[in-house]
């Protein structure tokens, strides 16, 4: 079942002895829930796009081809930026929290010292879960705009281009694994 930001909300977490400030975990889950919100958000836009092309006619000339490309292109790459400042932003997220566990951790408490392990593991997680979804992300504009390639015969050398565009994307995002 996939994480929606009202599950990150509504997380709760038992307290114990030497637990985490609550104030801190919930202000923490409320940017995570922001920050997925604001993916599902980039998703839905990516998914209206896609559905706007497939409606649209092949076109009858080069320069609405290329008009085509243009606002093809334009999104892509204003998707692709933001899938970019939103990753950096989670792994910023993710790096003060695993920066805030490890100075918990190196208190005197035996318990938070057994903890930080697992949750910069999870932090990890999340980093690498992230750089897939952009990847998922690339893939899908690879797709749509093999799509746009297809429809759009005069305009082949300009496609090739942008692809080489996404790969490049998708190496560096990889390279962040």
């Amino acid at each position: 079942m996939p994480l929606t930001p009202d599950d990150i909300q509504e997380k709760f977490f038992r307290t114990a002895l030497r637990g985490y400030h609550l104030e801190d975990v919930d202000e923490f889950l409320d940017e995570v829930a922001l920050s997925l919100k604001e993916y599902e958000e980039l998703l839905a836009e990516r998914d209206r796009i896609i559905a706007e092309m497939k409606r649209r006619p092949p076109a009858a000339d080069t320069q609405e081809a290329g008009g085509a490309l243009s606002q093809a292109r334009a999104d892509a790459r204003r998707i692709i930026e933001e899938a970019r400042e939103s990753a950096s932003q989670l792994v910023a997220a993710a790096r003060n929290e695993a920066a805030s566990l490890s100075q918990t951790a190196s208190g005197p408490a035996e318990a938070a010292r057994a903890v930080a392990p697992a949750q910069l593991g999870e932090v990890d997680r999340k980093r690498e879960r992230a750089a897939q979804l952009m990847l998922a992300e690339i893939e899908r504009y690879r797709i749509v705009m093999s799509v746009v390639k297809s429809t759009v015969t005069g305009l082949p050398g300009a496609m090739d281009d942008h692809m080489a565009e996404l790969d490049q994307a998708a190496a560096q995002i990889r390279s962040l694994l």
